[in-house]
């Protein structure tokens, strides 16, 4: 036999003998458990915890000790990396870990977010007060008139659309309102329903004549267009005073067709005579204070005019 196959004889023999006496151990261990009582148990358990957290606590701290011993020696390296961008450190950093030695993260490295991770979908505003879910408001929006969903507000094209639900719904409100006034016997919810009936008539005759002006628009814009496109005239645009004048002529033509012309011209004159009345009563206003100012004026410059004038007939 040689030397080494006496050697791992002697080994082999070693580890037998020590699994015996392990188990051996284990053994009178489990025996002498059996042997204690409850109370006992549970208290032994205690102590093996204490100790496992005690050990524990001395690991952490000198864990602890070992990074701070690292930081002090890494000073110089915390230079390098404000000048190198985070990128090119860590890739330093993994080729030296991979290389030469396995080191341990540091704690003030940049942090790196998973690109993988989903995102809520509803999220707050990062730089508003109110974070909680209470104060947040729903906000609802109708597309049809909202500026992100289409474009400005177009009169002429709500009216194509939905002109005749308007001319429906305002007329059964119209004829709702009349059957109420004739039902009501109360004289001041008469007088309410008198000025809705009248509130609600004007509006539909300003709907009205506002779809005639419209149309005559849209008619001097094509003739407009058509010659510029023909005849290669320039283009020409109707000024302020001409559009003005277009809507008291459809104005006036509606109230001949109606029968309030003269009612309407009164009304008018009326007006205008109140108005020039209180102009000339501002006017009388003013020359009297004009006229008092230059009085004293006078007064102040001219103190031998205060004084009473003489009368050629004597005294009296």
């Amino acid at each position: 036999m040689t030397d080494d196959q006496e050697s791992e004889q002697e080994l082999e023999e070693e580890e037998s003998s020590s699994d015996e006496s392990n188990h051996d151990k284990e053994e009178e261990e489990e025996e002498k458990w059996d042997q204690l009582t409850m109370g006992e148990k549970l208290a032994k358990m205690r102590e093996i915890k204490l100790q496992q957290h005690k050990q524990q606590e001395r690991e952490e701290e000198e864990e602890e000790m070992s990074d701070e011993e690292e930081e002090e020696f890494d000073q110089p390296n915390q230079k390098r990396r404000r000048r190198l961008s985070t990128q090119e450190y860590e890739e330093e950093e993994e080729y030296e870990t991979t290389t030469i030695k396995k080191k341990k993260r540091r704690k003030d490295r940049p942090r790196l977010m998973n690109s993988k991770r989903p995102v809520s979908h509803i999220r707050h505003d990062l730089f508003s007060t109110n974070q909680s879910s209470s104060n947040m408001k729903k906000e609802y929006r109708d597309p049809r008139f909202d500026s992100l969903s289409t474009k400005a507000f177009n009169s002429q094209i709500f009216d194509t659309n939905y002109g005749l639900v308007v001319d429906q719904v305002q007329g059964e409100e119209l004829r709702s309102l009349k059957h109420l006034f004739s039902k009501t016997k109360n004289d001041s919810t008469k007088s309410r329903l008198e000025s809705q009936i009248a509130q609600l008539t004007q509006r539909i005759v300003e709907r009205e004549r506002e779809q005639q002006f419209q149309a005559k628009m849209t008619s001097i814009k094509r003739e407009e267009t058509q010659k510029v496109r023909e005849h290669g005239k320039k283009p020409f645009y109707l000024k302020r005073s001409k559009i003005k004048e277009m809507r008291k002529d459809i104005q006036f033509e509606d109230l001949k067709n109606r029968k309030k012309l003269g009612k309407y011209m009164q009304k008018k004159k009326k007006k205008k005579q109140l108005q020039n009345e209180h102009h000339l009563k501002n006017l009388t206003k003013r020359s009297s204070s004009y006229n008092k100012k230059k009085r004293k004026i006078r007064s102040s410059s001219n103190p031998s005019s205060n004084k009473p004038k003489k009368s050629h007939y004597g005294p009296s």
